[in-house]
């Protein structure tokens, strides 16, 4: 899977992880809805937290904007985002485990 994904110019996925390895290998890519909006099982509101999180909300598809798979990502402006989480996330997993 990952192989795959580091040769293509271009990801075309519906999950999570395609999303992250996408992002982590700097790939354009665009998000497709697994399940629909409304489904008890869905896992459309972690992919729509990771997209927002990093700016990159354009990357979901949304019925009509396939042409943003030919624009480049800034991927240096997504991954400051992605130090600045981590630092956040550090900080928080340092904390709690002072108390212990």
């Amino acid at each position: 899977f990952l192989n795959i994904l580091r040769g293509a110019a271009y990801v075309c996925t519906d999950s999570f992880h395609g999303a992250c390895f996408s992002i982590l290998h700097r790939k354009r890519f665009m998000v497709f809805d697994r399940y629909a909006a409304n489904a008890a099982h869905s896992k459309n509101a972690r992919i729509d937290t990771l997209c927002e999180s990093l700016s990159l909300t354009s990357r979901r598809f949304n019925g009509a904007n396939l042409d943003v798979l030919a624009q480049p990502i800034d991927y240096l402006a997504v991954e400051h985002r992605l130090r600045a989480l981590r630092k956040m996330s550090d900080a928080y997993l340092c904390a709690a485990l002072e108390g212990l």
